[in-house]
């Protein structure tokens, strides 16, 4: 009876801790989908950084920054008129425009692509032609 017990323990636990696991993003899979490429082949693709900076031991940073002004006014007016709730109970229209921006990194080392992460909201990376 108490290895019966044990084992539905053991078996109840690696249950939770497997369906805790994340699995990554779109843009981090994109991301990643340009590790081993030439920093020529992302060049050609993205163009040249924003600004590149050294990175820890030998790595360079190749860094693309983006940023969307989102003015949504119209459609928050719209939300207000539509309802029977009054203006005190939506979102504040001021907060309006406003700016979403984004960072992607990506760590070089002998000019080869050897990580990628994105800071920031917003982020479309662009898909590694052939993947």
């Amino acid at each position: 009876m108490g290895s019966y017990r044990a084992c539905t323990i053991l078996c109840v636990l690696c249950g939770l801790t497997s369906g805790c696991t994340l699995s990554k993003s779109w843009s981090q899979t994109e991301l990643d989908s340009w590790v081993g490429a030439s920093g020529e082949e992302l060049r050609s693709v993205w163009g040249s950084p924003n600004r590149t900076e050294a990175g820890a031991g030998s790595e360079s940073l190749y860094i693309y920054t983006s940023s969307i002004v989102s003015d949504r006014r119209d459609e928050e007016l719209d939300k207000v008129l539509r309802s029977d709730r009054t203006y005190e109970n939506q979102q504040n229209l001021s907060d309006y425009p406003y700016t979403v921006e984004c960072e992607m990194v990506f760590r070089l080392l002998e000019d080869r692509v050897v990580g990628a992460h994105s800071k920031g909201a917003g982020c479309d990376p662009k898909p590694r032609p052939g993947r």
